[in-house]
């Protein structure tokens, strides 16, 4: 659901990469150094708030039918994110406005991605889903599994991309030239004394000659892209995103805002509270033992790669499948499940509330709620 929020682009690291101030730069070598930037951040730790305003589709049943209607939402947050190459772990709290209905909906989500597995919990629903990596094609789907899962916004996995799957402008160039040689061509222009390049792809068939994408890159803040518009054939603006960066160590730039803007109305904006660059994270951050969620209220799902799956509760400092729980502990998690409804229609997690609710007048139980 999540993944329609995603821009075609979100552009978000940069480290500074050396060139000469007085050369007009060949295209593919500015690409090669703009792609090249995001290898000196090893390791992340971030805190960010975002706001996002766009049309939710809401699940309905009517008639024995599912249906999906369209409604304005609200949703802003806080985020923490720890990165590390394809290792990612996040805590997400949201906050979703309906303002048509006048109605929040609160959430936690606290995910973890390694090479080993995946795991995504929702503290309405009191559970844990645990999916081998294996289970999915390679370790970058179930990363982007993590990404469209929870937010659709990851700082890392979109940084230096023009693309929601990731791809660098690199990628994009050499997927054109391969592709589409007599079809797209590209521009670059400016540079000089570190001004910023500005880089255009055209579109040319046999009904004219027209303007796909505009691209400002900055050599003197880590060849950060600042600024893209992505444009329909017929002219109209489809995308616009900018970013104002930040020099967070001697080398590297990171965009502490972000505002991201598209056709529907959708708007975005993320602001960075605090950062840590190459600070060193060890693996076992990324692990089901580090995450946070409460165990003994908390069932755990884990999947197979055969499609099976086994309950698990965790019981004395080890999770232990369903059928091995004891007397007390059966009864316990009956209790915690018992505030779950799941009478009537369309599912929405989170913990619903009248009316708008701030991050200081949260709750700190939740319980999920079936929408009629």
């Amino acid at each position: 659901m999540l993944k329609q929020w995603m821009p075609l682009c979100l552009l978000l690291l940069g480290s500074s990469v050396l060139a000469d101030p007085d050369k007009e730069i060949a295209l593919e070598t500015l690409l090669r150094q703009q792609a090249a930037s995001v290898d000196a951040v090893r390791t992340l730790y971030a805190e960010y708030t975002f706001r996002l305003e766009t049309t939710w589709p809401t699940l309905h049943t009517r008639d024995g039918k599912v249906e999906f209607e369209g409604g304005k939402v609200i949703r802003g947050g806080t985020s923490k994110v720890w990165t590390r190459g394809q290792l990612v772990r996040q805590v997400l709290e949201t906050n979703d406005y309906y303002p048509e209905r006048d109605e929040t909906c609160l959430e936690t989500t606290e995910t973890v991605s390694n090479p080993v597995y995946f795991v995504r919990y929702l503290k309405s629903m009191h559970i844990a889903e645990l999916y081998p990596v294996a289970s999915f094609i390679n370790a970058s789907e179930a990363h982007r599994a993590h990404v469209n899962e929870v937010l659709g916004v990851n700082l890392l996995h979109y940084g230096f991309t023009v693309g929601g799957d990731g791809t660098s402008l690199l990628g994009i160039f050499a997927h054109h030239q391969k592709h589409f040689p007599d079809y797209f061509s590209w521009k670059v222009t400016g540079g000089r004394n570190n001004a910023p390049y500005q880089l255009e792809v055209w579109g040319d068939d046999d009904e004219g000659r027209w303007r796909s994408r505009e691209i400002v890159i900055d050599p003197a803040r880590g060849f950060l892209i600042t600024s893209y518009r992505d444009y329909r054939r017929n002219g109209d603006l489809r995308c616009e995103i900018t970013v104002e960066p930040r020099r967070v160590t001697p080398y590297t730039w990171f965009p502490m805002k972000v505002k991201d803007w598209m056709e529907d109305d959708r708007k975005l904006e993320i602001e960075v509270t605090r950062i840590e660059v190459n600070k060193g994270i060890p693996d076992s951050e990324f692990t089901l033992d580090t995450m946070t969620f409460p165990r003994e209220e908390t069932v755990l799902n884990e999947h197979t790669r055969g499609g099976s799956m086994t309950a698990k509760g965790y019981y004395r400092g080890a999770w232990i499948p369903k059928h091995l729980w004891p007397q007390e502990m059966k009864q316990h998690i009956d209790f915690v499940m018992s505030d779950l409804d799941f009478s009537g229609g369309g599912v929405h997690s989170g913990t619903w509330r009248q009316g708008k609710v701030t991050q200081d007048t949260i709750e700190p139980e939740a319980v999920m709620v079936v929408r009629p």
